[in-house]
């Protein structure tokens, strides 16, 4: 299972990703945990995630990467055939609830976007709107994190009021590192660990958080 935190700022983009998957055993109800994935998928734009599936989401981005040389547009094709591929296979609910989340460069900066199922069962592209904060996760109860959430919303800013990237970056690790806390306490599902990444308009900064120690892997890029 998943927990995904984005925030779509004025002038760039924050992604934090748990890193366990949990893969239902058998028939008992009972689930198999590892720790350690990684869920963010670099293309050559961004970054892209997902939650829900775990084997139907790598075997889009391995469609992604192989069949349609990392055309962004073919991503709702793929994750539509995919499915349909993977029912053929397993019969699970996680199927039905998969998504994908994933950034590109923009004028303003850098812009995400979700392919997420409509009514008519089809998968439709979402731009996310300035200052939205999506949050996907397989468990319903954020009670823990209700107030945190709130604080990281009301304090929101865009990249262009810190000084450089590397403050802006730690301020919002500071408040989403207690949002992961709070909730892998209560949600066994996920861990406290993530991945983290923050797009600007000319570059990007991956790492992962151990929520005690971090460690940061910055590249830079060109513009596309």
């Amino acid at each position: 299972m998943t927990f995904i935190l984005a925030i779509q700022l004025e002038d760039s983009i924050v992604i934090a990703a748990d890193t366990r998957s949990a893969v239902p055993h058998q028939d008992n109800g009972s689930y198999l945990y590892q720790d350690g994935i990684q869920k963010l998928f670099p293309w050559e734009n961004g970054i892209i995630t997902g939650t829900g599936e775990l084997n139907l989401i790598q075997n889009v981005m391995h469609s992604f990467d192989k069949f349609t040389k990392q055309n962004i547009h073919e991503l709702p094709n793929l994750l539509k055939t995919s499915k349909l591929m993977r029912e053929q296979e397993i019969t699970h609910s996680q199927l039905e609830i998969t998504k994908l989340l994933y950034s590109t460069y923009s004028k303003n900066g850098a812009q995400l976007y979700s392919i997420q199922p409509n009514k008519l069962e089809e998968y439709e592209v979402i731009r996310c709107e300035e200052n939205e904060i999506l949050l996907w996760t397989f468990n319903p109860d954020i009670r823990p994190i209700i107030n945190a959430l709130a604080e990281l919303y009301s304090s929101l800013k865009p990249l262009n009021v810190f000084t450089n990237t590397a403050d802006c970056i730690y301020y919002y690790l500071n408040q989403i590192s207690p949002i992961f806390h709070k909730q892998a306490q209560h949600d066994s599902m996920m861990s406290k660990e993530f991945n983290f990444f923050f797009q600007t308009k000319d570059e990007y900064f991956f790492g992962e958080y151990l929520n005690h120690n971090s460690s940061t892997q910055s590249n830079k890029i060109n513009n596309f």
